[in-house]
């Protein structure tokens, strides 16, 4: 793990990893809850791609919040690191 927080969440463990990214187990300090925190593999914003899969996980973090349904996880936060990794809380 490159960080163990992205903005104030604090990172505490790993759910899952991908092709895309890597799903790490947050707690969101403000308010004293677990979150799930979605994070881009930094190797695929280099390049000549770079700008387009940053846009897209964009889309998918602005389609994710506007879904309200029992099934389907709340988005409530997007951001970028410190070291300019993009993430969806």
């Amino acid at each position: 793990m490159s960080e163990d927080r992205f903005g104030k969440y604090l990172v505490t463990g790993t759910l899952g990893r991908g092709a895309m990214g890597v799903v790490y187990l947050g707690h969101d300090p403000d308010i004293d809850r677990p979150v799930a925190v979605k994070v881009v593999h930094a190797h695929l914003l280099d390049g000549e791609h770079g700008r387009a899969f940053l846009a897209r996980f964009q889309q998918e973090a602005t389609a994710a919040a506007r879904c309200l349904h029992r099934n389907i996880i709340t988005v409530f936060d997007y951001g970028v690191s410190q070291n300019n990794i993009p993430y969806i809380v």
